[in-house]
């Protein structure tokens, strides 16, 4: 994402870059969640990612209130504002995680996220890979 950081603040983007748990900069996995990923249970897997999409969306809603993000909203026919949530490789996993348990979010955050989040651009390690011919 370097790449998109010179154009930011010419088409007025604010870019955030937020490391995923257990990254460099990011908060480790307890033992017990290191555990239950390897555990080969899946329903515990299903809950331990239904609790990383609710703190994916506790974040976003975060950010965009305290850093006074603009809701997203309509201007002459074009949607402006919000946060377009980027997720990259293995974080495409947690964003599907927010999405897939969004039913289960407080009703706070769901209408939140409903003012802010204003689309999903998943990339992956294919998209960004240079093409051979």
């Amino acid at each position: 994402f370097k790449r998109l950081v010179p154009y930011a603040a010419t088409n007025n983007l604010r870019i955030i870059r937020v490391n995923q748990r257990d990254y460099p900069g990011s908060s480790p996995y307890t033992v017990q969640e290191l555990e239950t990923l390897t555990s080969g249970d899946p329903e515990k897997q299903a809950t331990m990612f239904k609790d990383l999409g609710h703190q994916l969306a506790t974040l976003v809603v975060n950010l965009a209130t305290e850093l006074k993000l603009p809701p997203v909203e309509e201007v002459g026919g074009k949607k402006v504002g919000g946060v377009v949530l980027t997720p990259w490789s293995m974080g495409n996993a947690h964003a599907m995680a927010m999405f897939a348990n969004a039913d289960s979010l407080p009703e706070q955050t769901k209408d939140s996220l409903n003012r802010y989040l204003r689309t999903l651009v998943m990339l992956g390690e294919c998209c960004l890979a240079p093409q051979q011919h």
